[in-house]
């Protein structure tokens, strides 16, 4: 793995992870990686499914969310929220817009059964034309909502991403408030680049590994598009 994605690397649980960028020969990825600590969050793959990218449990193969969308641009995200992303992208141009719009007071709160509740951060990303954005929307320890909107650049070779979780090795790990980690895309397929994000998904210094799988979609300046998925091997017949 080259040193692109080494802060991610670094991480020792990000979570959920959205990356978006350009190449240099202006081949434009959106990738989603897919890892989890809890046992019972951790039955599930992703598949390709017509326009999308779904996460799939395993027990019902039953859908969960659809993590990456095409159609008048491309919407991804770790909820049910990427659906919204996608509608609105057929009706705004730009992408700060598009996120502000589809994701207004998207807050998932969860239990696990302590009778305590919890929160968990949303990420959220879009691309249509030339421009991209990313998101997180999150609940601080007070109870506060916030919600960040950030715009990608672009440029040959460069590239953003964001993560659902900051380094942390409590059993908690806190919400990733920073903006967007700036990145090189040195990727000129879609396969190299979805073999980029899994390895720097992988366990840090023995560690356990919490990988289920990574997708991704790229696009050309024609509009022609290729999607993948890489389900961690032991998923894979799904």
């Amino acid at each position: 793995m080259g040193a692109e994605l080494q802060a991610l690397r670094d991480m020792a649980f990000p979570g959920r992870v959205i990356v978006i960028g350009q190449s240099a020969n202006r081949l434009r990825f959106v990738l989603y990686g897919l890892a989890r600590r809890e046992a019972a969050g951790r039955n599930r793959h992703l598949a390709i499914a017509g326009d999308r990218i779904n996460v799939v449990s395993n027990e019902e193969n039953s859908i969960l969310y659809a993590a990456l969308i095409c159609g008048d641009g491309i919407a991804v995200g770790n909820g049910e929220h990427t659906t919204r992303i996608h509608e609105w992208l057929a009706k705004v141009t730009d992408p700060v817009e598009v996120l502000e719009k589809a994701l207004r007071n998207v807050f998932y709160r969860f239990s696990k059964g302590t009778g305590k509740a919890s929160w968990i951060p949303k990420i959220s990303g879009c691309v249509k034309g030339g421009e991209a954005a990313l998101s997180i929307a999150y609940v601080e320890a007070d109870g506060n909502p916030k919600q960040a909107f950030h715009r990608v650049d672009l440029g040959p070779g460069t590239g953003a991403f964001i993560t659902t979780y900051a380094v942390s090795g409590k059993a908690h790990a806190e919400a990733f408030k920073a903006p967007p980690k700036g990145v090189s895309i040195p990727w000129t397929t879609l396969e190299a680049a979805m073999d980029a994000l899994y390895e720097a998904l992988g366990p840090v210094a023995g560690g356990p590994d919490y990988r289920l799988g990574v997708a991704g979609v790229v696009t050309n300046e024609r509009g022609d598009t290729e999607m993948r998925v890489k389900n961690r091997a032991e998923l894979a017949a799904f």
